[in-house]
């Protein structure tokens, strides 16, 4: 994956913790989403995958805690501990051009906030039945530019 960035809420997030001594609660899940555009820093999630078999991983597997779904940063890199596999598209043709890291703080995507995102090194076209599929470490987050 490419060098990504935070969203806005991130950043703000870090930046009240880091400067202001706030108290930030981390995400229940970590949460990997598909978009078909850039949904930039400002988190424009009108441009995620649309299909109706399509739903967000859970980076650490369903079951596993939060904190199995990257390894321990070193060095200001970290990169995902386990494979993701998304469901087969359904739908027709999609082209996916970014992805992003979302937490999730409740039960349902309607909890989730968009993190990080990043353009994928080459846009992947898929059709019905192709299933989009990462190895553990190919999700890589370091170097974060916002611009």
């Amino acid at each position: 994956m490419a060098t990504g960035y935070y969203t806005h809420e991130t950043a703000n997030m870090v930046l009240n913790m880091l400067l202001r001594g706030a108290s930030e609660d981390p995400p229940d899940r970590v949460m990997i989403g598909l978009f078909t555009d850039d949904p930039g820093p400002g988190a424009d999630l009108n441009v995620e995958l649309s299909d109706s078999n399509y739903v967000r991983k859970d980076a650490a597997h369903e079951g596993y805690p939060v904190s199995d779904a990257f390894d321990s940063p070193e060095e200001g890199e970290t990169q995902n501990a386990k494979s993701i596999e998304f469901n087969p598209i359904e739908d027709g043709e999609v082209t996916v051009t970014h992805f992003g890291i979302f937490g999730r703080y409740g039960e349902s995507s309607d909890d989730d906030v968009l993190m990080f995102a990043a353009p994928l090194y080459s846009s992947r076209t898929l059709e019905p039945g192709d299933v989009l599929t990462w190895d553990q470490g190919s999700v890589v987050v370091s170097k974060i530019d916002n611009g």
